[in-house]
């Protein structure tokens, strides 16, 4: 199941380098939470950086326990959330607009569906 996992970070990683996004941290980790990927989106028009990006990436090769948008609790946000706090406040970015997105993985006869949703939480 790990390989699975990393293999759908990795995607979802390249997919966001496609889209202009600059990856700054995988797998961070802080009180007993995870954030797959922290990353900076392109700069809005009339705004010299963009938002800052945690993500949330699940991964299914099948849809036996639902696609892999539908894994992603309301509990996991949080831990995610708890995690956001600990990187802003030890990276000196309380200050700094960021948002919180959801990546689904979905790999279907060996072919990666990606489903990227953005803005998941109010913060």
């Amino acid at each position: 199941m790990k390989r699975t996992g990393d293999f759908g970070e990795m995607l979802a990683a390249r997919y966001l380098r496609a889209n202009g996004f600059v990856i700054l941290a995988q797998n961070y980790r802080a009180h007993a939470a995870e954030i797959d990927l922290v990353c900076e989106d392109q700069p809005e028009a009339g705004h010299a950086i963009g938002d800052l990006v945690f993500v949330e990436v699940k991964t299914r090769t099948t849809r036996t326990f639902g696609k892999p948008l539908e894994a992603v609790t309301p509990q996991k946000l949080a831990l995610v959330q708890r995690a956001a706090d600990h990187y802003l406040l030890t990276h000196n970015l309380e200050d700094r607009v960021c948002r919180f997105d959801v990546i689904g993985v979905e790999i279907r006869k060996g072919v990666p569906y990606i489903e990227h949703v953005r803005d998941v939480l109010d913060y």
